[in-house]
């Protein structure tokens, strides 16, 4: 008796694959996200707990860090802190059960603002120029384009301590130490070479069918960029983003450079939080929690968009399939007698074609539609039965009269 055949597919994994692979990726999520937790727990310790050998795992939580990070105190004698008035917060008694007083805020906050204007000034200026130039090499015949992307990407070879004291010295010359321009300036020349590449390839990903149905429509090179070209790259612009402001958020050695006091960020300042009698862990752990959370919810923000825009694509590739199957099973389309089999060919270029105006359906999001009419008929073409609308939404362009593709 011969053995029952059944079905295999031989791209799919087998359960036993997933299984190991799900056990990789929790593995690997462990390992990674451990220090962090580790950092969070610190900073939430006192500093006889944080320097504690072996390391206190159960432990009474105390705002300590939090407090010496925002603060700057002055140790004084029982007697004089008998004689102060009573305390009228939870952290002016907290410092005051270690014999210490209060003398001011710290700096933290001003260094925090710092990096928060540097970093996402820098990120904004290599994202918008970089996205204009991927755009150019991606759409025009730029002469010696290959030499000119691979000079931009060179840049990044770099290694920073090598342009360190030229750039020290350029800066000083012109003013532009300590400065928020100065920062924002030299991490958008370091930014703008990743940008570039990383959305060139995906302005390259975009059908040029899309613009050119959009200049059909009467838009410009301008309105087609922005209206056209920018809602199908909003997903590689959110991953350029990310990658841009990790960048300018943590670097350091130009930070230390060329920043001291009024545009100091947090990368060179967290390592100088001294307490008594040395390094004030707890503090420092304080200090990097709060620099890890913009950065943090930035990065879940744009994941959020890339992935709607990601379903978004999906969603507009299928609605096109089944958009090509009702046009080209129309009956009224056969009797016709007009020869689409090159449309199924095409895919986003065959455009079919309808009613009396030009419309232009843009879809960017489940569910939102940008409509854009031009009324100018295209003479010497047979009208269509307005029964025979589609009801689809689709990226690409339906024309206002039956005939063959272009």
């Amino acid at each position: 008796m011969r053995p029952t055949a059944t079905q295999h597919s031989v791209v799919a994994s087998s359960p036993r694959g997933k299984r190991f692979a799900a056990a990789v990726v929790i593995t690997y999520a462990l390992v990674a996200t451990l220090p962090m937790v580790w950092i969070f727990l610190t900073s939430f310790k006192t500093q006889e707990d944080a320097i504690a050998y072996p390391p206190v795992v159960l432990f009474q939580p105390s705002m300590e860090g939090y407090v010496n990070l925002f603060t700057i105190r002055s140790r004084q004698t029982p007697e004089f802190i008998a004689g102060l008035p009573p305390a009228r917060t939870w952290y002016e008694r907290d410092v005051r059960k270690r014999n210490m007083v209060i003398a001011g805020p710290s700096k933290v906050l001003p260094r925090f603002v710092n990096s928060l204007v540097i970093g996402f000034g820098s990120t904004f200026l290599a994202v918008f120029l970089g996205t204009l130039a991927a755009y150019a090499f991606s759409r025009f015949k730029v002469p010696l384009s290959d030499d000119l992307l691979f000079f931009i990407l060179s840049t990044r070879m770099m290694p920073p301590i090598a342009v360190a004291i030229p750039i020290y010295l350029m800066y000083r010359a012109l003013g532009l130490s300590d400065s928020y321009v100065g920062m924002i300036v030299l991490y958008t020349a370091v930014n703008v070479s990743l940008a570039v590449w990383l959305l060139k390839g995906f302005m390259d990903e975009i059908p040029r069918e899309y613009e050119e149905a959009a200049l059909v429509d009467g838009y410009t090179r301008l309105q087609a960029f922005v209206k056209v070209v920018l809602p199908q790259a909003i997903t590689g612009i959110a991953a350029t983003a990310i990658f841009c402001l990790i960048f300018a958020w943590n670097e350091y050695a130009f930070a230390s450079l060329l920043t001291s006091g009024d545009a100091q960020t947090m990368p060179p300042f967290i390592p100088f939080i001294i307490g008594e009698g040395g390094q004030d862990w707890p503090a420092v752990a304080a200090a990097t929690t709060l620099f890890v959370l913009p950065i943090l919810i930035f990065t879940v923000v744009l994941r959020n968009i890339y992935c709607a825009a990601s379903l978004s694509e999906r969603c507009a590739n299928e609605t096109r399939l089944r958009f090509a199957e009702k046009t080209l099973s129309s009956p009224w389309l056969q009797r016709s007698g007009v020869d689409c089999t090159d449309w199924s060919r095409r895919g986003d270029a065959g455009a079919a074609v309808f009613t009396d105006v030009v419309h232009m359906v843009v879809s960017g999001h489940p569910g939102r539609r940008a409509r854009v009419r031009r009324d100018q008929p295209f003479p010497g073409l047979t009208p269509c039965p307005r029964s025979f609308l589609p009801t689809f939404t689709s990226a690409s362009t339906t024309l206002s009269r039956c005939a063959t593709p272009v």
